[in-house]
């Protein structure tokens, strides 16, 4: 999406160009571009971040769905999206376990001794 940015130099891609690279149909970059650029991101962890709580998420798409071998496109959407329904409505917060300390102790060298 950052390549959508219209303030690049060369006024950034359109969204059939972002579809076509992707291999993503052009109303999934219209929807994500909605809810993202023009709506915003209202919600921001108080410890970690997105990005470690999406990590999170393929991890666990990995291990209990796609543990297995797919035959298939069709079986693979299917499967992601059963997944994706029973984590929606089963979700809770991220129980977030690596402290400062343990950080500090883990590296070392990048953290100051308080």
């Amino acid at each position: 999406m950052l390549k959508a940015d219209i303030n690049q130099d060369n006024g950034g891609w359109t969204d059939s160009q972002i579809s076509e690279a992707l291999d993503i149909s052009q109303s999934t970059i219209e929807l994500v571009r909605k809810r993202f650029v023009e709506e915003g991101v209202d919600y921001t962890p108080k410890h970690g971040s997105w990005l470690n709580m999406a990590e999170i998420e393929f991890s666990v798409l990995g291990r209990q769905c796609l543990d297995c071998r797919i035959p298939d496109k069709e079986t693979l959407l299917q499967e992601v999206a059963a997944f994706q329904q029973r984590r929606n409505q089963d979700s809770g917060p991220v129980n977030w376990r690596f402290t400062a300390e343990d950080a500090r102790i883990k590296l070392e060298l990048l953290y100051p001794s308080i």
